[in-house]
């Protein structure tokens, strides 16, 4: 049976335009229902400024679409269709289709939820995982990875923006080659070294004690004998040196990676460009 009244729901729709970096918008949703599954809604509070209403119907008691237009931009428009996901009709998902107001392709997932405003983070989190991996199971794991476009927050600024669009765009072998050859030049850069062989790079800019990356302690507050400290500053370079392994594996060679590996080996190489600057910072304050 067709739901009946006035129901507020919790709403989020990614948006696909760059200049939103791709955010999820987030707002509410008011649903007013007919008997016979006729509905109109309309949006209100969302944190992007978007103004827009809607009207469909109600099939099957499970599925709901229909069309939707912007209150501001008449040439933003288009239709979307939505599922009840769970017995107690408290989640919907699906997807929202159309045009922009410059007539560019609008398209997105989105996902409602009623519950209580305590509980609402909550519930959408669990609705967008439920929209991939129940309907959308071959891109899954991508929504998963993508969710709140986490990468962002992680990836050092020396590689985000050239890093982050191929890997964004299906190039996740271009991805891993451009941040092994991103860390080579941070090296270089924060050292001061030229050499341009990246094995005598690592060995002179970790050299001992002594390399420009390499002064001052590796773990301050920790007591160290000279010996521990001189052991660990050989395993800094050696930890530097197996990067190449992966330079050579994927930079020069036509192997065949997925965004899952990719996403793996770029947070490795991400957290080595971090230890530069670590080690940059404490190597400055040793006379």
């Amino acid at each position: 049976m067709a739901e009946v009244g006035a129901d507020l729901w919790y709403s989020t729709w990614q948006t696909n335009d760059k200049r939103d970096g791709f955010r999820w918008s987030n707002e509410q949703i008011l649903f007013v229902t007919d008997p016979d599954g006729k509905f109109t809604f309309a949006a209100a509070e969302n944190d992007m400024e978007y103004q827009w209403e809607g009207d469909g119907s109600v099939h099957q008691g499970s599925y709901l679409s229909g069309t939707w237009s912007s209150t501001i931009n008449p040439a933003s428009k288009g239709a979307f269709v939505l599922h009840n996901d769970d017995s107690q009709g408290k989640v919907r998902v699906g997807f929202l289709l159309g045009t922009n107001k410059d007539k560019r392709a609008n398209y997105g997932a989105w996902v409602l939820v009623k519950a209580s405003e305590a509980e609402r983070e909550r519930a959408l989190a669990e609705a967008k995982r439920a929209l991939a991996h129940r309907m959308c199971p071959g891109i899954g794991d991508l929504i998963a990875l993508s969710d709140g476009q986490f990468l962002h927050g992680f990836v050092h600024a020396k590689i985000a923006q050239s890093v982050l669009p191929q890997l964004a765009e299906g190039h996740p072998l271009a991805a891993v080659r451009t941040a092994c050859a991103g860390l080579a030049d941070h090296v270089r850069a924060a050292s001061g070294i030229t050499a341009a062989d990246n094995a005598q790079l690592i060995k002179q800019a970790f050299q001992g004690t002594n390399g420009p990356l390499s002064k001052g302690e590796l773990a301050p507050g920790v007591s160290l004998s000279s010996s521990q400290e001189q052991t660990n500053k050989e395993y800094l370079k050696e930890l530097f040196l197996g990067s190449l392994l992966i330079r050579n594996i994927y930079g020069h060679n036509t192997v065949i990676t997925d965004s899952i590996n990719a996403t793996r080996i770029i947070l490795l190489i991400n957290y080595l460009f971090h230890l530069v600057d670590e080690r940059a910072a404490a190597s400055s304050t040793v006379p």
